[in-house]
């Protein structure tokens, strides 16, 4: 106002800040202007005040609430920033750091709670698939070694069942023969048997023919003791004819001569007589000689017959029991042969084995090279000693028993596997095509 008289000009929305009576600031703007006549002199002024209390605490309040914003602005992109920083080295496969919560349980502090706990998991996973792969790796090279050594005992036991085939073919061979000679042999002793029953019957017959050389010599005998007593009967009746042909003197003379004629042929007969009973005596020592020689013939074929038959039934037996051997060698060779075939399987499921394993022990390197970027924390690092695969399992009896199969010979013919069947190789190509898939760098 005092302006306003003094200048006459008006002024327009002067701030004035006063303090009323009970000590409270009043923000006022003050408006004055002179009042003046036609004539332009000042006769008065007025002065017009506005309460700007209100407004301008809210304009504190509002410049507060700017300044809360922008320093939680700041304090949010700080936090951000370090949030931003962690899943930086987080990216980088640094999984170490952590992120810090304010206490203020805001949307920040869940977020990095939760941060934390996927980073917290994602080490776990990180060890644990470290562990897993280390394991798988070991596992699979020992695998491979076991393989290597499975490989090099089937082909051993490969090359040692294609001589046990090739024995027992020369076995089977030599049995036939054996088994042939064997029938032949039977054959031979029936025959035998039959020819020595034949020469048994023969020496019966001929041992029945001496007796009845030795009666019939025993008749001859006595017939010829009938004919020596004819003999002397005639011989008496000589000499009585002599004697009454003596008495009868010359007319007895011719009879007397016939006399002498029967006598001497008396003594002739009663000589030839004896010497045929000699004879028949000779005859009759040598029949029985030859009947008691005939008997021990028939006692010495009856026991060749005997002997034979044992013989005959001996080598029946032998036949049987070599038939019986041949049919059980032919067994023999036939589980050979299906050993063999199953031997050569089993080479070709060997390699497709190491084949399959030598996939799996790329994938799992890769698997494990992937997992290996990421820095974990002390507590998180996997102990490979213990990890290993080794450490896992017990030692097999199989590993410690020594290696039994044969040496092949130098002379040998290397044995190769078989081609697995088309089932079998489609499995296996179907697994090859699972274990290429999922495995990406990233």
């Amino acid at each position: 106002v005092r302006k306003a008289l003094a200048t006459g000009e008006a002024s327009l929305g002067t701030r004035i800040v006063m303090t009323n009576t009970a000590g409270r600031v009043i923000h006022l703007t003050a408006s004055s202007a002179a009042l003046k006549d036609s004539t332009g002199k000042i006769l008065g002024a007025f002065e017009i005040l506005r309460d700007l209390t209100k407004e301008v605490e809210a304009e504190e309040m509002l410049k507060e609430a700017y300044l809360r914003e922008e320093e939680a602005k700041e304090k949010l992109q700080e936090r951000v920033q370090d949030l931003s920083t962690i899943l930086t080295r987080v990216a980088d496969g640094d999984l170490t750091p952590r992120a810090l919560a304010t206490g203020e349980d805001d949307v920040m502090d869940q977020l990095i709670r939760k941060t934390n706990e996927t980073l917290d998991r994602m080490a776990e996973l990180i060890s644990q698939t470290q562990r897993a792969a280390y394991t798988v790796v070991t596992g699979i090279n020992h695998i491979s070694r076991g393989n290597q050594s499975l490989a090099q005992r089937t082909e051993q036991q490969a090359a040692a069942m294609e001589e046990t085939s090739a024995t027992v073919e020369q076995l089977i061979t030599t049995i036939g023969q054996n088994t042939h000679n064997t029938q032949r042999a039977d054959n031979l002793s029936k025959e035998a048997v039959a020819v020595a029953q034949v020469g048994g019957a023969t020496v019966e017959k001929t041992a029945q023919a001496m007796s009845e050389m030795a009666e019939a010599s025993r008749r001859v005998v006595e017939m010829m003791s009938l004919i020596n007593e004819i003999t002397f009967q005639t011989n008496l009746l000589s000499i009585n004819a002599a004697v009454e042909a003596a008495r009868a003197g010359d007319q007895g003379r011719g009879f007397a001569v016939v006399a002498n004629e029967v006598r001497s042929l008396a003594r002739r007969s009663s000589e030839a007589s004896k010497d045929i009973q000699n004879l028949v005596r000779e005859i009759q020592e040598k029949v029985a000689n030859g009947k008691e020689w005939v008997g021990e013939l028939e006692t010495g074929f009856m026991k060749i017959i005997q002997t034979i038959k044992q013989v005959s039934d001996a080598l029946t037996e032998v036949s049987l029991a070599t038939q019986e051997g041949s049919q059980g060698i032919e067994q023999i060779g036939r589980a050979v042969a299906e050993m063999t075939d199953v031997i050569e399987h089993n080479a070709a499921l060997v390699d497709q084995l190491a084949h399959t394993t030598d996939i799996l022990n790329k994938k799992s390197e890769l698997l494990q090279s992937m997992s290996s970027r990421f820095v974990l924390a002390e507590e998180s690092r996997v102990d490979f000693e213990e990890a290993s695969f080794e450490a896992l399992i017990t030692p097999s009896r199989v590993d410690k028993k020594p290696n039994k199969w044969p040496t092949p010979r130098a002379s040998s013919p290397r044995w190769t596997p078989a081609p697995p069947k088309e089932k079998e190789s489609r499995e296996l190509e179907d697994i090859d095509s699972e274990l290429g898939e999922g495995f990406e760098e990233f």
